[in-house]
């Protein structure tokens, strides 16, 4: 940091590193400049209105580079970490809840091919998938046995009618 006068003399410098020769002989053009290690301020010092000097402080960024090294370090690993824990967890819940239902959806599409209603899905647990695997095996089995008895309706239907024709003569 340095101060310089009304005339752009050095008035004070502050510094336990830099020599005299490290400061502008007189200041810049007020405002802030960045280089790639250090951010250099020019502001006046006023009062009353009336330019009395100017302050001019120079911050080496290397300690905000090193910083930002680490956070950017610490955020990969986080989000790595994250996404590691999002393909668990979508393993698990694939696992838990979805293979139960595709499985419910093989059982009841193989209904829609051949009216096989022996055909049981497996039960997965004692969750609600579990619960929805029982359930469906329950309505399969009772459809299958409603599907057998008009079966055999219809087959005694057929028999009173082919033995009606018979008595009746006809053909």
């Amino acid at each position: 940091a340095a101060i310089y006068d009304q005339d752009g003399n050095i008035f004070a410098r502050f510094t336990t590193t830099l020599n005299l020769a490290s400061f502008s002989k007189r200041p810049r053009e007020d405002g802030y400049r960045f280089s790639r290690s250090h951010l250099a301020m020019f502001q006046p010092i006023r009062q009353e209105g009336t330019r009395l000097g100017t302050i001019f402080l120079k911050a080496d960024l290397g300690e905000m580079y090193s910083r930002f090294s680490v956070y950017g370090l610490l955020l990969l690993l986080v989000g790595a970490a994250s996404s590691l824990g999002a393909l668990a967890l979508t393993a698990t819940l694939q696992r838990r809840i979805s293979v139960p239902i595709l499985e419910l959806a093989q059982v009841a599409g193989s209904v829609s091919d051949r009216p096989d209603y022996s055909v049981r899905a497996v039960k997965h647990g004692r969750d609600e998938s579990g619960q929805l695997t029982e359930a469906f095996n329950r309505m399969r089995m009772r459809i299958g046995e409603s599907s057998a008895a008009l079966k055999a309706s219809e087959e005694g239907v057929r028999r009173a009618l082919e033995g009606a024709r018979k008595g009746t003569g006809g053909r």
